[in-house]
C-alpha cells in the first residue's frame, strides 16, 4: 500500500520538466502558475494527434489494484478529459473521461456506464477512479463542492487485469491538472495531503500509449 500526490508546486513555472516526458507526439506539458488556483500552479496537457496519457516513474504506475483522484480543467474543448487504469495501448484499458453533458467509463473505446452531468470550458472538476480485482468505481462532482460519500458508478469487468494507470486526454483537447492523487494496493487516492507515507518519489512522467 501506498499514496503519492502532488500539486505541481515543486516545479518551476513556465518550465517543461525533466521528470515528465511527451513521446510520439508534438505535444507539450508545461508548468503555470495562476493564483485564482487554490493549489497556485498546475500542470496543462497539450497532445496534438494521439491520445495522451500519463504515468509516473516511481512504484506503483504498473499496479493492478490502483485508484486516482485528479482536479482538471477542460481549456478549448469538453470532451474526452480524465483518467486512466490498467492501460496497454491507447485504446486498451480503462478511463473515466467528462464528455460536454455526461461522464463515460470506458474499457476499451466502448462505455461500460455512464450518467448525465454538464461541464463547461474553464470549470475545475473532480474525479476518482479506482479498479479492486475485477471491480471498478467512479465518482465525479463539481470544485467546491463536497465529495460524494457513494460512488456513483460501480461495475464489474475482467476484460483488463493489469497495466500502466495515469492521466488522459486526446486530440488537441488541452487540460490543465491541479491536483493528482494515487493510492494503490487498497490506499485511498489523497487529494489534500498524503496520509501513507510514500515509498517512492511523488514526481510524475508521462508517455503516450
Amino acid at each position: 500500500m501506498a499514496q503519492y500526490l502532488t500539486k505541481f508546486s515543486e516545479y518551476a513555472t513556465g518550465s517543461e520538466p525533466s521528470d515528465w516526458y511527451v513521446i510520439e507526439d508534438t505535444g507539450t506539458f508545461t508548468i503555470y502558475e495562476d493564483t485564482s488556483v487554490e493549489e497556485g500552479k498546475y500542470a496543462t496537457f497539450d497532445p496534438e494527434f494521439n491520445d495522451y496519457m500519463a504515468y509516473w516513474s516511481g512504484n506503483g504506475h504498473e499496479e493492478s489494484d490502483i485508484e486516482i483522484v485528479v482536479k482538471l480543467r477542460p481549456q478549448d474543448n469538453v470532451y474526452t478529459h480524465g483518467i486512466r487504469l490498467r492501460s496497454t495501448a491507447k485504446t486498451e484499458g480503462y478511463w473515466l473521461q467528462i464528455e460536454d453533458s455526461y461522464v463515460r467509463l470506458v474499457g476499451s473505446n466502448n462505455t461500460l456506464a455512464y450518467d448525465s452531468k454538464n461541464f463547461e470550458l474553464n470549470n475545475w472538476y473532480w474525479l476518482r477512479l479506482r479498479a479492486n480485482g475485477n471491480n471498478l468505481k467512479a465518482k465525479y462532482w463539481d470544485d467546491g463542492s463536497p465529495e460524494p460519500t457513494n460512488w456513483q458508478m460501480e461495475i464489474t469487468d475482467s476484460t483488463h487485469s493489469s497495466g500502466i494507470s495515469g492521466l488522459h486526454t486526446t486530440r488537441n483537447r488541452t487540460t490543465d491538472y491541479s491536483v493528482v492523487g494515487v493510492g494503490t494496493n487498497g490506499s485511498t487516492a489523497p487529494k489534500l495531503a498524503l496520509v501513507d507515507p510514500p515509498s517512492a518519489p511523488t514526481n510524475l512522467s508521462t508517455q503516450f500509449l
